[in-house]
């Protein structure tokens, strides 16, 4: 069973921020705007321990629920054009600040960065530049990055409600 609360559009956020606060928020499905005949409502998907915990709307039955696509690895999105040992080394990790990913390619991968980081841009699309880190080095613990694709390394990186600019 798929459990749903209707909510105005206007209570929405409200709504979703007790529902994740609460642990009752299910993230395996979307959240969905529709229509019915008292106008546009949203359909917030709600675990079974939401039962009891929402007194204001009423829980009810979801039909046709539309999950979340789980992301792949990046290893799934490039298996057709490395060899297999090429694929064991593949990075698993990445770091993303702002709209900028900061990836470790192993020199192993050369040749391949550039597929890496096109593969990497087409899984973040919110995302404008990927740079190769190769660590840290110096008195003042400099990183040392290459930007492998993308417009520049300059971004705006939220934390903790602040925005910061890093480059």
């Amino acid at each position: 069973m798929y459990r749903i609360i209707r909510v105005s559009p206007e209570k929405g956020e409200e709504i979703r921020k007790k529902a994740i606060a609460g642990k009752f928020l299910d993230t395996t499905r979307k959240i969905r705007k529709t229509q019915d005949e008292s106008g546009t409502c949203l359909e917030i998907p709600v675990t079974e321990a939401a039962i009891g915990k929402i007194r204001d709307f009423p829980i009810t039955d979801q039909e046709n629920p539309e999950f979340s696509k789980k992301p792949s690895s990046l290893k799934e999105y490039i298996i057709d054009f490395l060899s297999e040992d090429k694929l064991a080394n593949v990075p698993s990790g990445w770091q993303i600040v702002g709209d900028i990913i900061i990836v470790s390619i192993p020199e192993t991968l050369e040749d391949k960065k550039i597929r890496v980081a096109d593969t990497l841009l087409s899984m973040y699309p919110k995302c404008r530049s990927v740079v190769r880190d190769f660590g840290i080095e110096g008195q003042f613990r400099q990183p040392i990055r290459e930007l492998l694709l993308g417009s520049g390394t300059e971004t705006i990186h939220k934390e903790h409600g602040c925005f910061l600019s890093r480059t």
